[in-house]
């Protein structure tokens, strides 16, 4: 499930795990002395399959949900699902090597943030990096990120721009997949 959020004066706070598609985030006011800040922030979750594949959850994406994912992945692989019932992709696991949602955060035209907050699977060695229009991607080192664990990167964006300015995208790549993920385009507020 995708989800953008623009809020003036807001930090945002990532919130616990996200099941099945839900990505939720908690926003907690700044203190009245703070310097007003503005976010811009998108959310995706993804899987990264058995062959490193990343796919995006939600509907009209990829797959609709992790569940789903799973079910097919095991028909696939001439598993019958009749008579399964309703299952948790952690109890099951299989077809995949991870669930999570990927959040990139641009604050005050100035900064992004790149984070994946990881729910199931085994762990997995990624980097995290930034895009911007006219400059060249910014990466992080590759970093483990274990099951319910949490791992990203801060990055200055290069050429400080105005409101509205060019837009970024997160990325992340994954130790033993050629492919990079590239979040959509968050634009500066």
């Amino acid at each position: 499930m995708a989800r953008r959020i623009s809020e003036k004066s807001f930090v945002a706070k990532a919130a616990g795990t996200v099941v099945a598609a839900v990505s939720l985030i908690a926003l907690t006011a700044s203190p009245a002395s703070a310097q007003e800040s503005n976010h811009t922030v998108f959310e995706q979750e993804i899987i990264i399959t058995d062959d490193y594949e990343i796919l995006e959850v939600g509907e009209g994406k990829d797959v609709e949900s992790v569940e789903e994912y799973v079910r097919q992945a095991m028909r696939e692989d001439g598993i019958n699902t009749d008579g399964l019932g309703t299952f948790t992709p952690m109890a099951i696991g299989y077809g995949y090597l991870s669930n999570g949602t990927l959040r990139v955060d641009a604050i005050d035209c100035r900064v992004a943030s790149v984070d994946y907050f990881k729910n199931y699977g085994n762990t997995i060695t990624a980097r995290f990096g930034v895009r911007q229009s006219g400059e060249s991607d910014q990466w992080s080192s590759y970093m483990n990120v274990p099951p319910g664990g949490r791992a990203g990167a801060t990055f200055r964006i290069r050429s400080y721009f105005t409101y509205g300015g060019p837009p970024i995208s997160g990325l992340m790549q994954v130790t033993g997949s050629s492919t990079t993920y590239t979040t959509e385009r968050v634009s500066c507020m």
